[in-house]
């Protein structure tokens, strides 16, 4: 798992603006074990923080399986991977989705 995708996922948590947590750079884990700790009165570390996100992950991926839910629906609309653009530095290209999914998927262990 990614850090950005760890601290995208630790802003949602935080009910936090993500482009504060994201593109301004303001939230890390260590910003984030001090807020928990004012908040809550309960302490962990950038570490602990680290694994519990990377949890949350693999727990939605499984609640998701659980429901029905497939590798099939890990995708993105047509106007992504069949559509090009017309113009522009990616003229012609459309996203490889399943090439994204197989490298998402190794990222984060899981089975294809």
């Amino acid at each position: 798992m990614t850090c950005s995708e760890k601290i995208a996922l630790l802003t949602d948590s935080l009910t936090m603006c993500k482009n504060i947590g994201l593109c301004m750079d303001i939230l890390n884990f260590e910003s984030a074990s001090e807020l928990l700790k004012a908040a809550t009165g309960y302490s962990y570390t950038s570490e602990q923080i680290q694994k519990i996100m990377g949890d949350s992950v693999d727990l939605q991926f499984q609640l998701n399986r659980k429901f029905g839910l497939t590798r099939k629906d890990d995708t993105l609309p047509d106007r992504f991977t069949k559509e090009s653009l017309p113009r522009g530095p990616t003229m012609g290209s459309t996203v490889d989705i399943e090439r994204m999914v197989d490298e998402y998927y190794d990222l984060h262990g899981w089975d294809n």
